[in-house]
């Protein structure tokens, strides 16, 4: 996956779904990645090798082969949604604006998952901080033009991925932008 242009935050921003083909309840889950990669000294809240399944699986679904950036919104599996653009913009959900968690939906429903098994995502090359333990910052992305992150998958995968439709953040300088992927099969 790579950067495209460089201007702001979310056209660098990637929600990635990781759902297991053989099973729809097993898909990505950020806290569990997160604190496995930790515990075996191999990642941060921020970057991480290897891309674990939900408790009770805990598989590894991906493994980071090549991530030059290093810095990702890890910890946390959350995308815009209907209740975020209520809550963040005062939009309701009447106004049927355009979220990730919609086009996720709509990525994985043709191989017969359901909009409920959308799971965790992997919010790529998104930079962010927490001040106070209250107040959660997105920053501008590092990513520069022609960055990129290479995951192997481990195991069959269905791979979703949106790039962030919103034109209401700042962050996105209100301008969704186009991202480039590549799959290379072995």
């Amino acid at each position: 996956m790579s950067v495209e242009q460089h201007s702001t935050i979310d056209e660098k921003r990637y929600r990635t779904a990781f759902l297991t083909l053989d099973n729809p309840r097993e898909g990505y889950h950020a806290g569990q990645s997160v604190a496995l990669n930790m515990l075996a000294g191999t990642g941060t809240m921020r970057r991480l090798t290897h891309l674990y399944s939900r408790p009770p699986y805990e598989r590894v679904m991906g493994t980071v082969i090549d991530d030059p950036v290093g810095e990702h919104f890890a910890w946390n599996g959350g995308r815009c949604s209907a209740g975020v653009y209520s809550v963040r913009d005062d939009i309701g959900a009447e106004a049927q604006h355009r979220t990730c968690q919609g086009n996720l939906e709509e990525a994985i429903a043709p191989w017969g998952f359901e909009a409920d098994l959308v799971p965790d995502i992997f919010n790529i090359f998104m930079h962010t901080d927490v001040i106070d333990e209250h107040e959660l910052v997105f920053k501008e992305s590092l990513a520069q033009p022609g960055d990129y992150i290479d995951i192997r998958a481990e195991i069959d995968l269905l791979v979703a991925v949106s790039a962030c439709p919103s034109e209401t953040s700042a962050s996105n300088g209100f301008n969704p932008k186009a991202m480039a992927m590549e799959v290379w099969l072995p």
